[in-house]
C-alpha cells in the first residue's frame, strides 16, 4: 500500500460508520482493526507490541501531514501537540545554546 491510500484509509476509517466488520473500502477493516486492538491493548508499544507499534506509526504520519485543527483521526489533535512541544523545546534549547562559531 503507498503512502497517500494508507493515509486517505486511516481518514475514511476514523468516520466509518459500517456496523458490519467489511467495510467495502479497501483496507478499512484491517485499519479499523488496529484501532480497536491499540485502544484495548494491555502491552501497548513500550511493552513490545507489534500491532500498537504499526498503529502509532501510522498515527503519526497522518499526524504529520494533517492540517485540519478538528481532525477526528485518533490521537491525531494529542499527537501534533506533542510534536509542537519538542519543537518548542528544540528551538528553545537551540537559542539558549548558539552553536560555537569561531571565524578566522
Amino acid at each position: 500500500m503507498q503512502v497517500r491510500e494508507l493515509l486517505d484509509v486511516v481518514l475514511h476509517a476514523s468516520h466509518c460508520q459500517t456496523t458490519s466488520r467489511l467495510c467495502s473500502y479497501p483496507n478499512c477493516t484491517l485499519i479499523r482493526r488496529l484501532f480497536s486492538h491499540a485502544h484495548a491493548c494491555k502491552v501497548r508499544v513500550a511493552g513490545g507490541c507489534h500491532h500498537c507499534r504499526k498503529t502509532w506509526f501510522i498515527l503519526m504520519m497522518h499526524s504529520r501531514r494533517c492540517k485540519d485543527s478538528d481532525c477526528s483521526v485518533p490521537r491525531c489533535l494529542d499527537l501534533k501537540k506533542y510534536a509542537d512541544r519538542l519543537e518548542l523545546q528544540f528551538r528553545t534549547r537551540r537559542s539558549n545554546n548558539p552553536p560555537d562559531v569561531h571565524w578566522h
